[in-house]
């Protein structure tokens, strides 16, 4: 597996933000279109440690199931991210075989966290993940 270096990651993330953004733009009269969603496909509890703001927990086990119960589109822009960016390449590999058309591995949280181009919760308040907190 080829690692990014920080900097490269930092550009692809405002290279796929930016196109988003142009897509969000040119498609205001379309009735529906691609959305990005940034998907961790660590276990529920690593996800509790710390996420992308606004990323949804689906461990790539269960991978495609799970996006299809989450209502994902084929054609919507998926990122991908677990602690290595090993996982993320194994869920990324079913999604494609599944039909998903833009699915990409963004490797691993830390340095996700470490370019500073994403928001992250780095802490253990699970306010909007209060059904997978357990604390005992």
């Amino acid at each position: 597996m080829k690692i990014a270096t920080a900097s490269a990651l930092k550009q692809a993330l405002k290279s796929t933000l930016l196109v988003s953004s142009m897509i969000a733009i040119t498609s205001t009269t379309l009735t529906a279109y691609a959305q990005t969603v940034w998907v961790d496909v660590r276990s529920p509890e690593e996800f509790a440690t710390g996420h992308v703001l606004g990323a949804d927990n689906l461990p790539h086990e269960d991978i495609v199931s799970l996006a299809t119960t989450q209502g994902y589109a084929k054609d919507d822009t998926l990122l991908l991210y677990c602690r290595s960016g090993h996982r993320a390449g194994i869920a990324r590999q079913s999604l494609l075989n599944a039909g998903y058309t833009d699915v990409q591995n963004l490797g691993g949280f830390d340095d996700l966290a470490e370019t500073g181009a994403v928001k992250v919760s780095d802490d253990n308040d699970n306010s909007d993940d209060s059904e997978d907190s357990q604390d005992d």
